[in-house]
Parts: C-alpha cells; structure tokens; sequence
C-alpha cells in the first residue's frame, strides 16, 4: 500500500532539509560567527548540521517502516488496526513532525548567524543556566552528565522530545534575548528563567532512568506511568496518565530552584489562566486550581513543613482561588488534589538518595525563604519569597561562565525508526499493556506506533512539551 502523495511530500521536505544541511555548512556568516564566539554552546552549527542528518536518517526510515507495515497489515487482513490508525494518516504525521523540527533546526541556525535582537549575551547565559539545570537528575544518578543543550528563543517557552538525538531542545521566550551579564532583578525575567528547569524536566523524564526499588533500572517515563496504572482506576487513571509528566517537570524545576519555584508557578497560573480555565481537566497540565498543591506535597515532603504551610495559605488566600475552593463547581476537581499530591511525593522519592531531606537538592535555600506572617498581602509574599532570587542567580552563572562548563555528551547514538518503534515496544509491554492483536509482533508494534503517534506521544501535542 504505497502512499504516493505523502511520499512526495517527503521527497520535497528531504531535498529542502538537504538544501539547508548545505547552506549551514557553508554559510560565511555562521563560520565567521563560530570563530569569533569561540565556544560550542554559542553557535552549535556542527550540533544542527548532525541533527538534520539524523532527521532525514530517521524519517526516511518511518516512511519506509510505514508502507512496509501497512502493506503487510493489508495482506493480512487486519482491517480493524487499519481503520483505527490509517496509513495515509500516519504517513502525513511524520511528515508533519519533520517539517517542526526542520523549522526548529533552520530558525536555531539563523538565529545565531544573525544575531536577532543581539542575541549573542543571551544564548551563553541561558545555555549554561540550562545545562546547570541538570544537576538533580545528574546527583540523583537519573542522568551520567548534562545532556547536549540548544536553547533558542520564541514565542514561549517549551521543549522538543526527539528520538532521534539526546537532545535538550529548548525554546524561551524572545524577551529574554535582552538578558545580559547586568540585568538586574525583574519578576518577569524570573518567572521566565523558571521554566528552563521545568523544560529540562521533560528531558529527564523521557531520558532519565531510575531504580525501581527492586534492583531494576528503567526510564523515568515507564516507572511513573506503572505508578499510575497500579494506583489509579477508571477516570483518574486517564487524567493522571495526562498530567504525570508536567507534575514531574513541576517537581524538577522546585528541586533545582527551591519555594521560589512554586511563587514563580502562581504567577503563571494567575497570568495565563481565566476563571473557568482554573478547573477544567482536558489540558495535559494539571488543573490550575490544584496545580501547585503537587510541588507544596514534595516541599513538605523535604521536611520543609512550615514553608509548605506558608506557601499552601498563601495560594488559597488568592481571591479566585477562594472563591473556587468554596464552589460546587469544582469539588470533582479537588477531589484530585489528593492524587496529584501521592504522585508527586512518588517523584520527590525518586531523587532521594539518603535519609537526609532533600539530598539531591540543588539550590541554596537561603536564597528563598518563605514568610511565615500570613496577614502580608499578596505582594509582600511575593517580594519576600523571591528576595535576591535573581541577583542569586546571577551569581551563579557568573562563576559558570568564569569556569570551564562540564563536556557535554555527544547526543547520543543513531536510532533507527524500526529500532525505536522496538524501544516503544518493550516499554509497552514492561508496563503490562495488551493490546486488541497481541497475539501479532507486526500488529502489535503497528498499535505501539499508534499510541506513540508523533515523535513520542500522538498528534495532539507531536513531542512539544510546555
């Protein structure tokens, strides 16, 4: 069953990234940018150069997997797996996916070779704040070194999950290229240097491996969804298994910053959310009624019971956040907060590595301290929570820059198509799943290529994480 259209739109898609492959190899003013920088974690142009070699590697490889598959599946006469998942429709969503990261790759290249907006103070701060975000996976024993990092700015901030290269693709906001080695303390450049651990969450948690109490080591990604599955029924299990992997980049991103992580997650929610919004369940977030209630679970979990009490009454001390507790709309969705909170203590368990609290923090937490006088109003908190946070940080990253950074790892080994669509296998029957055709190794790797849909979750988000 050969998909002649999707086909040609890949034969197009694969001379265009060729094409570019090219240009960025010659371009004059990328050499010319890359020998004055003097420094890989500006200008990366080898990194992009080998990332789009290994995009067109694996995507011709999913095409050719796809056809091959689907006309074997034809043969067959598996009608049903057919219809649920298409050919046509599975050859465009590669497709699809392709043409994000190839727009990814292209636009990090012009970005450095331009230097748009004077970039080029930014990227070396944000990239060693990023790699520096690292460090609870690395002391927990998740990660063996930082992952390759290539940071860019855009609209907001999210991630890229690729397959096909171990990767830390991280997009932040474009008002961040006026970040520079003077900048001086904003609330705005501190929610926004936030997120850059949360997105390294996602890395680790799709790249990370931790044991799972019985001796055994298995990606992050598989012990927590087997939590998921094993603790939750019906409903919930569903809603879990969609907010589980932003709860852990939630997690992450307090283990590394500390309280002011969870100040800086009340601003987002406040900015980004309307009143019926706070409770609705359909978004792969947790709802942002309860939301911070995870991270306050893993605070108090560190032992840091009376900055968990201070923050938990300031959140619910918010006037919308009160008016909703005291609602009938939302008593389903606060019937959650239980759940979203043995999850989160799940994760803050897997960072653990003695009996001390908190062992494999990373922040100083006198750089945050949490008031204890409730009475302050809503600013005051604020003010006090995040006292210095970003001179702190400034700090911090001057002695990065003033030191040579770790050797980052290569970006990891060349996979195949038909070699990840294995790893998606095993990871699919690790945790216990059957399928309609488990019977059928063709079947069943062409059913775990539908629940992976895009590069690793479906079309709905195509391996973006915010």
């Amino acid at each position: 069953m050969a998909d002649v259209m999707n086909a040609q739109r890949w034969a197009a898609l694969k001379q265009s990234i060729i094409e570019a492959r090219q240009a960025m190899s010659t371009d004059k003013a990328s050499i010319a940018m890359s020998r004055r920088v003097g420094d890989k974690a500006w200008s990366q142009v080898d990194d992009l150069i080998e990332m789009a070699d290994r995009l067109v590697t694996f995507a011709d490889g999913g095409m050719k997997w796809l056809n091959k598959t689907a006309a074997a599946l034809e043969k067959a006469g598996a009608t049903r797996v057919l219809n649920q998942y298409p050919p046509q429709y599975a050859c465009n969503l590669l497709v699809q996916q392709a043409i994000h990261d190839f727009r990814i790759i292209w636009h990090v290249h012009l970005q450095r070779r331009d230097n748009v907006n004077n970039i080029h103070q930014a990227i070396p701060l944000l990239a060693k704040l990023a790699q520096d975000a690292f460090q609870p996976a690395i002391k927990a024993g998740m990660l063996a070194q930082p992952s390759r990092t290539i940071v860019y700015l855009q609209k907001t901030s999210s991630i890229r999950i690729l397959p096909y290269a171990r990767v830390a693709l991280i997009g932040l906001p474009s008002w961040l290229s006026k970040l520079n080695p003077s900048t001086r303390s904003s609330e705005i450049l501190l929610n926004d240097l936030h997120a850059v651990a949360h997105e390294v969450g996602h890395h680790v948690y799709w790249h990370g491996m931790a044991d799972d109490g019985h001796g055994q080591q298995h990606s992050i990604a598989r012990l927590i969804k087997r939590y998921v599955l094993n603790k939750y029924t019906g409903a919930n299990e569903e809603i879990m298994k969609k907010w589980s992997e932003e709860i852990f980049a939630d997690v992450y991103s307090f283990l590394y910053a500390g309280p002011s992580s969870i100040a800086s997650l009340f601003e987002l929610i406040s900015d980004h959310h309307w009143r019926r919004q706070m409770y609705e369940t359909h978004d792969d977030h947790p709802a942002p009624l309860i939301r911070p209630m995870s991270v306050i679970a893993a605070l108090e979990a560190s032992g840091q019971t009376a900055q968990a009490a201070a923050l938990r009454a300031a959140w619910h001390d918010r006037p919308i956040v009160k008016s909703l507790y005291n609602s009938d709309l939302t008593k389903d969705v606060r019937a959650l907060e239980d759940e979203i909170k043995a999850l989160a203590i799940y994760i803050f368990g897997l960072f653990k590595q003695d009996d001390a609290p908190g062992s494999s923090f990373a922040y100083s937490r006198n750089i945050a301290a949490v008031p204890t006088a409730v009475g302050e109003t809503a600013m005051a908190q604020r003010a006090s929570m995040l006292a210095d946070m970003l001179r702190g940080w400034r700090r911090d990253v001057a002695k990065l820059i003033r030191t040579d950074m770790d050797a980052a790892t290569d970006i990891g080994p060349i996979i195949g198509w038909a070699a990840w669509i294995e790893q998606l296998r095993a990871e699919y029957r690790a945790l216990g799943l059957t399928s309609i055709d488990e019977g059928d190794d063709t079947r069943l790797r062409w059913v775990v290529a539908q629940s992976a849909g895009g590069w690793t979750e479906g079309p709905a988000n195509g391996g973006n994480r915010p």
